[in-house]
């Protein structure tokens, strides 16, 4: 750390400086906005209660939990997640039928309903344009969960008991931080940090700028406990998440990673960020500042590029939940890189983007040379390797190729067309084929485009993301 030009985290003072100062100023409810949301609050769980009675249930409990229960939420920002809790004894049965008993009731209220999927079906209401998160839940007092948000009332009353008033400010201001660098959100679309690996993060260090300036000189494995209890449930984290970069221990269950969802380039975003940021603040690295390349650095960047840009279209049949659509759309993206790999096309960059309401997803993949003009070489074994010598030679005397020869290492080498010269014939002939057959089933067509084709397509879907991936450089790195 000291080489870095940084003082030592845990000896910073938790001060507000002039940018955390304007930061809070932004993202810290008022006295109003804390009125409205209290009132929806109660209007929701009142809402929630009759519609789940109506449907016939009568032993289960409302509540609201999430950023607004902790209140750690942003200005503007609000998610309502409203949970409907069942006792262990009933509760398998009750979530097995909610969905389809209650969504009825909502939609027959007037009120827009999406059906969404996650361990078990919840749905999404639209009331008083906030869309709320409508989630059936087991009663949870410890032990193993039945399912995947039963820990979420514990969640909420370990960081309110753990938080003091001013350290919810902290979490604002971190929040903040990971929105502006890329890096919050647990969903599959970030695989960056949950709201909820914030807070305990502002519970281990006190404040935003002691967990920034910790992180600026983290290195996977990154170890983190909230509670010196909890030092030996790392150790089994490890053995348990074994391509996890960052550990961190649920207090309220120890044998789950709250940081499991951390890819290694939200990790390396979230450390390079730090380091800049505890180096020079600026707002520049918080998403109130919403910084964009000017067009004519946009358009700099572009020029020549073009031509060895591919875009795959990924066109889906019906509905998928979101979170399964971006782990779709990532393998694709991964068979599509190594299929280019393996053809010996030479991959620069590679990213996807979903929007679920259109029923597709895309890749964009940028090239050192779309099209490959003339014979390419293949190395092959040592000449004294007498049965893969053989098989070689026996390979190319049957193709149209130069050579075999023997090199000055005593290797066979030949040259050879290649059987695709553009990246797009190759991913039109093979990508398809390469998929897993269960997102094949799911799709109804990929489209492959090339040169202003693939940006006209991927400014269809993403102004945003297209420009990103052209710029390529965060805004707030110099």
């Amino acid at each position: 750390m000291a080489g870095l030009g940084l003082v030592v985290a845990g000896t910073l003072p938790c001060e507000h400086g002039s940018v955390e100062g304007e930061v809070l100023s932004q993202v810290r409810p008022t006295a109003a906005d804390y009125d409205s949301v209290g009132r929806l609050v109660k209007h929701l769980v009142d809402l929630v209660g009759s519609v789940v009675r109506s449907a016939g249930f009568d032993s289960f409990t409302v509540s609201v939990e999430g950023s607004v229960a902790k209140d750690t939420w942003l200005k503007g920002e609000v998610d309502v997640d409203v949970f409907v809790w069942f006792s262990r004894d009933v509760c398998k049965r009750s979530i097995e039928v909610f969905v389809e008993k209650v969504a009825p009731l909502f939609a027959s209220r007037g009120f827009l309903v999406e059906l969404r999927h996650a361990q078990h079906p919840y749905l999404r209401v639209l009331v008083e344009g906030f869309w709320v998160e409508v989630v059936p839940g087991c009663l949870y007092t410890g032990g193993r969960p039945l399912t995947a948000v039963d820990r979420t009332r514990l969640h909420t009353r370990y960081v309110v008991s753990s938080l003091s008033p001013p350290q919810r400010d902290e979490v604002r201001l971190l929040k903040s931080f990971m929105k502006g660098v890329g890096v919050y959100g647990a969903e599959l679309a970030v695989g960056g940090f949950s709201g909820y690996a914030a807070e305990l993060l502002v519970v281990k260090y006190g404040c935003f700028r002691r967990v920034v300036c910790s992180a600026a000189g983290w290195r996977p494995p990154v170890i983190l406990y909230v509670e010196d209890g909890l030092r030996d449930a790392v150790k089994r984290l490890m053995g348990k998440y074994p391509s996890s970069l960052v550990f961190m221990p649920d207090p309220v269950d120890p044998s789950r990673n709250v940081a499991a969802s951390v890819t290694p380039r939200s990790l390396g975003v979230f450390v390079l960020a730090s380091r800049m940021y505890c180096r020079s603040p600026s707002i520049k690295f918080f998403h109130v500042h919403g910084c964009k390349a000017s067009d004519s650095v946009y358009s700099s960047y572009l020029g020549e590029r073009i031509e060895n840009m591919v875009l795959v279209e990924l066109v889906f049949k019906e509905r998928v939940a979101p979170d399964n659509m971006w782990g779709m759309a990532e393998r694709a993206r991964k068979v599509a890189s190594g299929l280019l790999k393996s053809h010996g096309f030479i991959v620069v960059n590679s990213s996807t983007f979903c929007d679920p309401s259109s029923l597709r997803c895309a890749m964009l993949v940028e090239l050192q040379e779309r099209v490959r003009r003339g014979l390419q070489a293949r190395e092959g074994p040592f000449a004294w390797d007498a049965v893969q010598a053989d098989r070689f030679i026996s390979k190319y005397l049957e193709l149209e190729a130069v050579g075999p020869w023997i090199d000055h290492d005593g290797r066979l080498r030949v040259l050879v067309k290649p059987p695709y010269t553009s990246a797009d014939e190759l991913l039109s002939a093979k990508l398809a084929q390469g998929l897993p057959r269960s997102l094949k089933n799911r799709l109804d067509s990929v489209l492959v485009h090339t040169g202003l084709n693939a940006i006209d397509a991927a400014r269809r879907l993403s102004r945003q993301w297209f420009r990103e991936n052209i710029v390529l450089k965060p805004c707030w790195i110099g």
